[in-house]
């Protein structure tokens, strides 16, 4: 699960959006992009996605069907976030300061391909996490 660098800085911002992906499911403190106008759950090499953020509480849609909710979701910018590595593709202290990319809303990867969501490494921690600033 990834952990948020706590407290939340002064640095940080939000995003805001409204409309959660049919089957969605972003857990607190997972990344999120929007595609389409949607919601959905970071991943590797989706083509017309934006990053929206780290998201600031669970989002879970059940109905099978686009939802728009009830109030926008938050998720935040700006605000260092801990998250795991992808195995064989481990992002390395020789990239600090570097873009690394999203594989899923939970992990980083090293190589970079196209359509993919990036973030700053600025932490390589002996346990496999990984600090990324969200840009």
């Amino acid at each position: 699960m990834p952990v948020l660098n706590q407290p939340l800085n002064d640095g940080y911002y939000v995003a805001k959006a409204s409309v959660l992906k049919a089957s969605e499911v972003i857990p607190y403190g997972n990344v999120a992009m929007i595609v389409g106008g949607k919601i959905r759950a970071a991943l590797t090499a989706v083509a017309n996605s934006a990053l929206l953020g780290m998201s600031a509480q669970n989002l879970a849609e059940t109905t099978g069907a686009d939802v728009t909710l009830p109030q926008p979701a938050i998720f935040i910018r700006g605000q260092v976030l801990y998250l795991n590595g992808k195995a064989g593709d481990l992002p390395t202290a020789a990239l600090l300061g570097s873009p690394v990319a999203l594989d899923t809303s939970s992990q980083v990867k090293a190589t970079i391909a196209a359509n993919d969501l990036t973030l700053i490494l600025v932490d390589v921690r002996a346990d496999g996490m990984f600090g990324v600033r969200i840009p």
